[in-house]
């Protein structure tokens, strides 16, 4: 049997010659300063560009060689910022589109995408979030973390669905003392302004603008029918699903709530509980478990 063939080793000069053109393509744009330091128009930084890979093209009817690299360069930048603005719709408004094209120039600077597909691209931007720039804000920070997750649930798997209606006795009683998984596409959030209401003006209404209050809040975040949406809740049901969510059983999990409410909450947690717990299956944010008969 033939052993398959060894992949060709490339030139040391093809090697070059594509490392110089990625790194002309990724050039950042330059912004004109205007006197309130807002910024103003943006231009191709074409001294960037390696002078012996500008050598090696060839210019084109009236297109000269910095020229051609220049559209690769505007294109590769208009495809990641047309795509992070879509997908930061607060953040972006809450900065101005300049200085959230800046952001994101910046963001993909330190963490250029490595991978084929638009999916991953902001899968760092927590990250960048966290270092010491003028980005680093607490409503930055939460705005992009909100939206982060919209993007996970959208593109999260999803597991079968718990019916605790197909549940054999057996099981229901043995669910109590199980962890009851979360689907994939489930996330808590927490809030200290409006911007899940923020989000749906934008998505729902088109406002062009938007100014974040501050308010505290609780929202899930998961796939529904029809897409990523946010559905809100009270701190008790926040603090329910959070344990349930970090795998502590059901009846564990209402058992330690109640060590820690005051006789009005817990009134308010035995009242309630069957319904949330049933709007929330009826919702599908429950997986179905496995439970298997000792034997």
């Amino acid at each position: 049997m033939r052993s398959p063939p060894e992949s060709p080793i490339a030139p040391a000069s093809l090697c070059r010659l594509q490392e110089a053109f990625g790194r002309a393509i990724a050039a950042p744009f330059v912004f004109d300063s205007t006197p309130d330091g807002q910024g103003g128009d943006y231009q191709l930084d074409i001294d960037s560009y390696d002078a012996e890979l500008v050598a090696d093209i060839r210019p084109r009817g009236t297109t000269s060689p910095h020229e051609r690299l220049g559209i690769y360069n505007q294109q590769y930048w208009f495809r990641l910022l047309s795509t992070m603005q879509e997908e930061y719709p607060v953040t972006e408004r809450i900065l101005g589109t300049l200085e959230f094209n800046k952001m994101v120039m910046a963001y993909l600077t330190r963490f250029p995408p490595d991978s084929y597909t638009l999916t991953h691209l902001s899968d760092r931007l927590g990250q960048f979030l966290t270092h010491q720039h003028r980005w680093n804000r607490g409503l930055i920070r939460e705005s992009a973390g909100l939206e982060y997750l919209f993007i996970r649930a959208f593109d999260a798997p999803e597991r079968p669905a718990f019916h605790p209606s197909s549940q054999t006795e057996y099981h229901r009683d043995e669910i109590l003392a199980q962890p009851i998984g979360l689907q994939p596409h489930w996330f808590l959030f927490e809030e200290h302004w409006n911007l899940v209401e923020c989000r749906q003006a934008i998505k729902q209404e088109g406002v062009a603008t938007i100014t974040p209050v501050a308010r505290h809040g609780h929202w899930a975040v998961y796939r529904g029918p029809d897409g990523p949406r946010a559905h809100r809740l009270n701190w008790l049901q926040a603090r329910l699903l959070d344990a349930l969510h970090r795998g502590t059983p059901l009846g564990q999990a209402c058992d330690e709530l109640v060590e820690t409410l005051d006789g009005n909450d817990v009134q308010e947690l035995a009242g309630n509980i069957g319904t949330w717990f049933a709007r929330w299956v009826a919702m599908g944010w429950f997986a179905s478990p496995s439970v298997e008969p000792a034997r």
